[in-house]
């Protein structure tokens, strides 16, 4: 129990001081918009894990590799 409201209150810390959020699933995006609904849902965005070729077309091409150091990390939660 502790844990948990030890996530939380680290949750809710980082929600307040964050510029916008990524999410991997458009579930993920409604879960935290209806979380956190003071929150501007336009800056909570789905960066996808993984590459679909399916969401691309013939005039789309997939991002290009970026270059000015831009990282982005899901690092998951650690599990006990």
């Amino acid at each position: 129990r502790l844990r948990r409201r030890a996530f939380g209150f680290i949750e809710r810390l980082i929600v307040r001081h964050a510029r916008a959020m990524v999410v991997t699933t458009p579930g993920a995006a409604r879960f935290y918009r209806e979380r956190y609904p003071a929150f501007d849902p336009a800056r909570i965005v789905v960066v996808q894990n993984g590459y679909d070729e399916f969401n691309y077309n013939e005039d789309s091409a997939p991002p290009a590799a970026r270059d000015d150091g831009l990282v982005l990390l899901h690092s998951g939660v650690v599990y006990g």
